[in-house]
């Protein structure tokens, strides 16, 4: 289970451009009753989109079997089959694609055609990944998104909480990490803005604050008992549990 990382930011500037900040970024999805502050999501893919080869890649092992399998066919006189050969493969072994296939003496180069046969999935996903790493640098969403976005996804939970003519006031919770590359690309793509970001992790490993803009004075990271007091209440508005 992740640990979720509240962002506070806080965008101030002239209306106009207040307005096309909220328009570049934001998207509205009427999940619950109209005025809901839930119902507006914080949309990284509109800062920084990810990639059209990525989006439909996993981040798991099929993937990654499936790309082996297909190298080892590719470039199995150059690179691979001298390990492959000697049982050194990360997702699987000559072993297993031997009984998976019920081929125990063929050559196996022949086995691994088989088995890519029977198991069309896991080719489709070897070759997603293969394209994707071609066209990105990344076998999968998950590489990408850590290096560009700094975080793993998309916010899961984005809360509106003042929209209004000069400043725009919301939450939203990522994964594990803080999206610094987000916020940063943010400010760049409206240099008059001023943000202002308050950051925590529910773990209480981590926690920011800082400012971007006109009157920023850039952004810091704290952790464990460095973390101020205050900074807890001004993230979530209300205090830390047990203290009154």
């Amino acid at each position: 289970m992740a640990n979720y990382v509240t962002t506070r930011m806080i965008v101030t500037g002239g209306k106009e451009e207040i307005s096309r900040f909220r328009e570049a970024f934001f998207v509205y999805d009427p999940i619950n009753e109209e005025g809901d502050p839930y119902n507006y999501h914080f949309d990284f893919n509109r800062i920084i989109p990810m990639p059209k080869a990525i989006e439909d890649t996993f981040e798991s092992s099929y993937p990654v079997h499936g790309v082996e399998l297909l190298l080892y066919l590719a470039y199995q006189n150059e690179l691979l089959k001298p390990q492959i050969d000697n049982g050194i493969f990360t997702t699987c072994t000559p072993i297993g694609i031997r009984m998976a296939t019920g081929i125990p003496y063929e050559p196996l180069e022949d086995v691994v055609r088989e088995y890519l046969r029977i198991k069309p999935d896991v080719k489709e996903d070897g070759e997603k990944s293969l394209k994707a790493l071609a066209e990105t640098g990344y076998l999968s969403w998950f590489g990408w998104s850590v290096e560009n976005w700094g975080t793993r996804r998309n916010p899961s939970c984005t809360c509106l909480q003042y929209d209004e003519e000069e400043r725009l006031e919301f939450l939203f919770e990522t994964e594990w990490s803080f999206p610094k590359p987000i916020i940063m690309k943010a400010s760049s793509m409206f240099p008059t803005l001023d943000i202002t970001v308050l950051y925590y992790d529910e773990g209480g490993d981590f926690a920011g604050q800082g400012s971007l803009g006109p009157n920023g004075v850039g952004l810091m990271e704290c952790h464990g008992d460095e973390i101020p007091e205050k900074l807890y209440e001004q993230v979530y508005g209300v205090k830390p549990p047990g203290i009154s």
